[in-house]
């Protein structure tokens, strides 16, 4: 038997909650019915097996593996297709990048529009693509704001879900800051 070759993807961007369709387009991947313990589809950014890819079957005999997402973060994700114990290594695929929608004070006491200059006041960083709340820790590198963007780091950020972290604002001063969302890479 050849070793299966991964050539190319047919999604690249995915939610961080996961469920968006992938088609891994290669050879060698075995007949539309494959049974299900043959086959293993993997990827990640720093190892190739940080996520398991979901409802995975052959869709195209020999050139078309189908899955469909776990929840995660990052970019340069590698993909990895095991049939019948031989792997193959793919080209990087990310999900989405974070976007901010909104900062919001943690409670009402909170003006947004002029933080205080001795920082420490809770901030809601709203939006989208932030990964799941269990793997904050690992994938957020920066929440940053000023004028620029990148002038103050926000302090004590934890990621509560896919569209929210929370914050505490550092000492500054200024208005109309930029707010900036690091996580894994993007």
């Amino acid at each position: 038997d050849a070793r299966p070759t991964v050539t190319s993807y047919t999604a690249m961007d995915s939610p961080t909650p996961g469920q968006k369709e992938v088609l891994i387009n290669g050879e060698n991947f075995g007949p539309v019915n494959l049974p299900a313990e043959l086959m293993r589809v993997t990827y990640g950014r720093e190892r190739d097996d940080e996520f398991l890819g979901l409802e995975c079957t052959v869709h195209e005999a020999h050139s078309q593996v189908r899955c469909v997402t776990n929840e995660g973060a990052g970019a340069e994700l590698k993909w990895l297709v095991v049939i019948d114990g031989q792997e193959s290594r793919a080209p990087a695929t990310k999900y989405e990048t974070p976007v901010i929608t909104a900062i919001e004070g943690c409670d009402e006491s909170v003006n947004t529009a002029g933080f205080t200059t001795d920082g420490g006041e809770c901030v809601m960083v709203r939006g989208s693509n932030f990964g799941p709340a269990e793997y904050g820790p690992l994938f957020l590198e920066a929440v940053t704001y000023g004028p620029t963007g990148f002038d103050y780091a926000a302090k004590n950020c934890l990621v509560e879900g896919h569209d929210a972290i929370r914050c505490t604002t550092a000492p500054g001063v200024g208005l109309e800051h930029k707010w900036v969302v690091r996580i894994r890479g993007q």
